[in-house]
C-alpha cells in the first residue's frame, strides 16, 4: 500500500526470494496486487502460462515502454512442478522470445535483471554477461538489481550503434541493512 502511496505504478517481483514462502507466498502475493491495487503493473511473477507469455506495456507521456522481470535464481528452492510458469527465470530462449514480442508492441524494451554479486561496487561477469546478452538482443534500457549497493551505469553501443542505457544495480531503495 506504501509503494502505491508513494507514486509507485510497476512493481518487480523477480528476485531469488520469490519463492522463500513457497508457491503459496507468491499466489498471496499475486492475489494482494489483484484484490487492492489491479491497477499496478506486476512483473517477474505469474498466474499462468498465458500470463507468462502476455508481455506488459506501460505508456507514460505518449511512449510505450515494455517491461520485463527475471531473476538468476531462487536460493536453490525448487520451482513448483506443477507452475513452471510462476517466476520469470534466466533463460535466453524465452528471453530472446520476449524480448522480440516487446520490440514489436512498444518504443522501448526495459528489461529489470535480478543478478550481481551481493555488497560488490562492480558488476559481475555473470551480470556483464547477461547484459550484453540484452544488448545483442536490442533492449533499450537494462536494470539490474541483487547486489544491494550502487554500481556503475553506463551506455552500450552495439556494432551497428544501438545504443542501451545500463544500470548494473541500482542498491536498495529502503534498508536497514
Amino acid at each position: 500500500d506504501a509503494l502505491v502511496t508513494t507514486g509507485f505504478d510497476v512493481v518487480l517481483h523477480a528476485s531469488n526470494h520469490t519463492v522463500d514462502k513457497g508457491a503459496e507466498g507468491v499466489w498471496d502475493t499475486l492475489n494482494f496486487w489483484k484484490e487492492n491495487h489491479p491497477e499496478i503493473t506486476v512483473l517477474g511473477i505469474n498466474e499462468s502460462e498465458e500470463d507468462q507469455n502476455t508481455i506488459d506495456v506501460v505508456e507514460c507521456n505518449g511512449i510505450r515502454f515494455a517491461m520485463l522481470n527475471y531473476t538468476y535464481g531462487l536460493n536453490g528452492l525448487p520451482m513448483p512442478k506443477d507452475e513452471p510458469y510462476l517466476v520469470n527465470l534466466l533463460d535466453k530462449e524465452k528471453m530472446t522470445a520476449d524480448i522480440a514480442q516487446a520490440k514489436e508492441i512498444s518504443d522501448m524494451v526495459v528489461v529489470f535483471l535480478h543478478v550481481g554479486d551481493e555488497y560488490v561496487y562492480e558488476p559481475s561477469a555473470y551480470a556483464k554477461q547477461w547484459v550484453d546478452f540484452l544488448l545483442e538482443q536490442g533492449v533499450d534500457i537494462a536494470i539490474n538489481a541483487h547486489p544491494h549497493v550502487v554500481e556503475p551505469y553506463t551506455v552500450l553501443t552495439r556494432e551497428d550503434g544501438h545504443e542501451m542505457l545500463v544500470y548494473y544495480s541500482v542498491g536498495n531503495f529502503i534498508s536497514t541493512q
